[in-house]
């Protein structure tokens, strides 16, 4: 990958998470990657294809590290927690991969739609068995609604980094702190463990 290009997919990655797709501008993610507007053109095509590329990237990322993460894992460890404090610690890290999440699953878009399709469902059975170990149920089973309602936990569960000072002032402790995703990461392994016992 060009500089040029890696500099702008970095900047875009910010401005889009910082922005939302209507409020990011291809003038303001060329100024922050240091290059002229038609270098956007030149690299993506236009601001639909760059956005495209900033969340593939960001998303590959996480998925990557989560492959890492569960090869790694000894197999008398309690997968659902590892799976859990691993994603609350990405997350903390890379706010970007949980927000590209909220941002289009809450609409019903061209980009949404293409969102969900190219990334999302083809990753969540993945994240699924990361987390319990399970194949991705059938759809319209009981547990199918089990999985949904446990993946929408677990990105609830983020909310906490992005009313960190709010956190921080009530608890006298960075949400980002090892100590805090460890006792954030048992609270939310209760809750999945509880869902998944009906």
């Amino acid at each position: 990958m060009s500089d040029a290009r890696e500099r702008i997919l970095e900047s875009a990655v910010k401005i889009f998470a910082d922005n939302g797709f209507n409020g990011a501008s291809t003038r303001a993610i060329a100024g922050a990657a240091g290059v002229h507007q038609p270098a956007i053109a030149y690299h993506f095509k236009n601001k639909n294809e760059l956005w495209k590329c900033a969340v593939s990237s960001v998303w590959n990322d996480f998925m990557a590290a989560l492959n890492e993460k569960m090869a790694t894992m000894p197999e008398d460890a309690d997968r659902t927690y590892e799976f859990v404090k691993f994603y609350l610690r990405y997350n903390a890290e890379v706010p970007e991969t949980i927000i590209f999440v909220i941002q289009e699953s809450a609409r019903s878009d061209e980009r949404s739609q293409w969102f969900i399709h190219n990334l999302l469902s083809p990753q969540a059975g993945k994240l699924y068995h990361a987390m319990i170990g399970r194949e991705w149920p059938e759809r319209g089973s009981e547990e199918s609604l089990r999985a949904i309602s446990m993946l929408s936990l677990l990105t609830g569960s983020t909310r906490i980094f992005f009313q960190r000072a709010a956190a921080a002032e009530a608890s006298g402790v960075d949400p980002r702190s090892k100590a805090f995703i460890r006792i954030h990461a048992e609270t939310v392994t209760t809750a999945v463990k509880a869902l998944l016992q009906g």
